[in-house]
């Protein structure tokens, strides 16, 4: 009977933890995704610009990014958006683990881009 209760709440601790961590990763994930179609497509805008839409695309995700973190530059014709933002994740009630999450999108041109007007 003690066994089974023991073993119930480790599993719950486990369950808790998992419920509690799991969303940053996916988060971070989304984000990566979302800053690579945009580095994929903005050839053509200023880095100023793409910083801003990093930025707003952070905002909108819920990703606790601020502008001085946010480096983007050019390799070639290739665009480079590089940063890092911090998260504190609860994987046990009160209990807090510090996270920093770093990014590194190189976006490919597309076949044509060079070519098309």
């Amino acid at each position: 009977m003690i066994r089974t209760i023991v073993k119930l709440i480790i599993l719950a601790v486990i369950v808790n933890a998992a419920i509690n961590v799991a969303p940053p990763f996916w988060r971070n994930f989304r984000f990566k995704d979302a800053i690579g179609e945009l580095a994929r497509f903005s050839g053509k805008l200023e880095d100023k610009k793409i910083a801003a839409d990093v930025i707003e695309i952070a905002r909108e995700m819920d990703v606790p990014l601020v502008a001085e973190n946010v480096q983007v530059g050019r390799l070639e014709r290739r665009v480079v958006v590089e940063g890092r933002y911090h998260v504190e994740m609860e994987y046990f009630p009160g209990r807090f683990y510090p996270w920093d999450f770093k990014f590194r999108v190189v976006g490919q041109p597309g076949r044509y881009d060079g070519i098309i007007p």
